[in-house]
């Protein structure tokens, strides 16, 4: 038989006699079918649980996990309770490492199966930039928060911070807030919440940043959990007492005027208040500065006419604006 070579010879997930195993797309057993992937019991999940990643699937047998390769060797021991996971359930590798649960504890180990640390902690949040938050329970003094690295060194423990919760409609039940839309590092800070405010701290657990502010998240929802990112020049929008500005990582802020609205990309701040508005570059240099319907240069020469909070970043170093009901077009010379 002439075999066509109309797809990719890859590795897809199947289910024979109620296991699951994996096929290639020329209908090729590769991995034997001996496998319960269907973590939730509903076997729609399957076919995203058994997800390779980085030559790596999750897998599940007798109630307990472990990974293959696809090979179908294992690399990790089919001996955990749980592994940490995405909504993909593709398992979460940094470093090469993974945290993985016994008995309601977790740990860490390498994709060669080594445990790094033992299963000691109620929670190890995901990893970023190589460092996860982590929760222990101390006896005699209840949940206590720190910091680990991939090497699974503490680099700081019994944190003054209050991690914020969130619900889970997946799983339904509360839990601590998940990365990467909240508390994590990036480039070297994660913002944390301690007594009712919020502040950055550094992986050694030190305030960088005290908290002084009423939040570092969204414009909708001011005073819930979590924190912007700084982006590549160290600066973030921030919340505080009913306005918003642009703090720096070393915590001095940018602004000298508090705004109703700061809308950020990747090469610009764009700040709406009444009848003002202002375009700042990402590296926080004055672009165009607008009020009561006038748009001006850094230079203050007038630029244009315009509807005040209808300038819309496009692209790039291009914007639109409204004026008297019709829409323009704005360039911007001045970049990074």
């Amino acid at each position: 038989m002439i075999r066509q070579n109309f797809f990719p010879k890859v590795s897809l997930p199947s289910k024979k006699d109620g296991k699951w195993g994996f096929i290639n797309t020329y209908g090729e057993t590769v991995i034997n079918f001996e496998y319960d992937f269907d973590l939730y019991n509903n076997s729609y999940y399957c076919s995203w649980y058994a997800c390779f990643q980085n030559g790596l699937s999750l897998v599940r047998k007798d109630e307990k996990f472990g990974i293959i390769n696809k090979s179908g060797d294992i690399v990790i021991p089919i001996e955990y309770d749980e592994i940490k996971n995405d909504y993909n359930f593709k398992c979460l590798i940094e470093n090469n490492v993974i945290p993985v649960n016994v008995g309601g504890l977790w740990g860490l180990t390498d994709i060669n199966g080594t445990l790094i640390t033992e299963c000691l902690f109620s929670e190890i949040q995901d990893f970023h930039e190589g460092y996860a938050f982590i929760k222990e329970d101390v006896p005699g003094i209840g949940e206590r928060y720190g910091i680990i690295n991939t090497s699974g060194e503490i680099t700081a423990r019994y944190l003054n911070i209050t991690p914020e919760y969130y619900y889970s409609a997946f799983h339904g039940q509360k839990g601590w807030v998940k990365f990467p839309h909240y508390t994590y590092f990036n480039n070297g800070l994660s913002a944390v919440q301690a007594d009712g405010k919020w502040g950055y701290i550094n992986t050694s657990g030190e305030f960088v940043i005290e908290p002084w502010l009423d939040t570092a998240l969204t414009d909708t929802t001011p005073f819930t959990n979590g924190g912007y990112d700084f982006n590549k020049f160290g600066y973030a929008k921030v919340f505080y007492n009913g306005g918003w500005n642009i703090i720096h990582r070393y915590g001095y802020l940018t602004l000298n005027e508090w705004w109703d609205k700061i809308i950020e990309n990747d090469d610009y701040f764009i700040c709406q208040g009444e009848n003002r508005d202002k375009i700042i570059s990402s590296s926080c240099e004055s672009v165009f500065y607008g009020e009561n319907g006038e748009l001006y240069n850094e230079d203050s020469e007038l630029i244009l006419k315009y509807e005040p909070n209808s300038i819309v970043h496009i692209g790039g170093n291009i914007f639109s604006y409204r004026h008297e009901g019709i829409t323009g077009v704005l360039i911007v010379n001045k970049t990074n």
